[in-house]
């Protein structure tokens, strides 16, 4: 029997084109194939657990294990498993980078739209 490795789900802001662009360079080093891209605005409702307003905010990573990782963190978790970065991604947990990533990550989320052309946000689902 072969066993599959189990794909992870991404949910980034598909009306922003800074998330756009930076799915599609880490699609390119996504060499296994294991990290399936969603933007939230596609879905129904929210994945298990999130709320709109989490979706809006930042980047979630679902990994299967029913608990999904936010922003600097799933970028961090990423990094671990994108082979073209694995050799770098250790740099990520050095001291203070956590807290550094956070400020830098939760500045860039908080100004996306500013820093790049993002669709007017309409007050409906998810946007």
């Amino acid at each position: 029997m072969i066993s599959r490795t189990p794909r992870w789900v991404v949910y980034y802001d598909g009306e922003c084109a800074m998330c756009e662009a930076t799915r599609r360079w880490l699609s390119r080093l996504d060499v296994l194939r294991r990290v399936e891209w969603t933007a939230f605005q596609s879905l129904e409702r929210p994945p298990l657990g999130l709320a709109w307003s989490d979706l809006e905010s930042a980047v979630w990573l679902e990994t299967g294990n029913g608990r999904p990782v936010r922003g600097y963190y799933a970028f961090r978790r990423l990094a671990l498993s994108l082979p073209p970065l694995t050799a770098v991604a250790p740099a990520l947990w050095l001291p203070g980078m956590t807290r550094l990533g956070e400020l830098i990550y939760g500045w860039v989320a908080r100004n996306r739209c500013r820093l790049s052309s993002c669709f007017v946000r309409n007050g409906g689902q998810g946007a």
